[in-house]
């Protein structure tokens, strides 16, 4: 559906680099917030042989609040991503109908 998706203007054009660009920020931000959870989940239980390796609990308390950033901006990136993609799938829709339009009436 690329073909169709790049068709149009110049500003369509762009919103399917913005659509693309969106959904792989969503990727990595998906990716990335499981990680800090797991950091998060280490540092609460400070597994090790040597006590004195064990986060403050203020870096504790960061890291919480980076996961929850982390997260946030998941679902915030996934869910703005929607807005350009609409838009192309609207015009990617028009022109495919336009093209079955023309064919009908040959």
């Amino acid at each position: 559906t690329l073909p169709f998706m790049w068709s149009g203007g110049p500003m369509i054009k762009i919103q399917t680099v913005l659509t693309f660009f969106c959904l792989i920020l969503s990727k990595v931000f998906n990716v990335m917030h499981p990680a800090v959870l797991g950091m998060v989940v280490n540092a609460i239980v400070c597994i090790g042989e040597q006590k004195k390796d064990c986060p403050t609990s203020s870096e504790v308390y960061y890291l919480v609040g980076l996961y929850a950033l982390l997260k946030f901006l998941a679902d915030f990136v996934r869910n703005i991503c929607e807005v350009p993609f609409a838009s192309v799938s609207a015009s990617s829709e028009i022109f495919i109908a336009s093209m079955v339009y023309k064919h009908i009436q040959n």
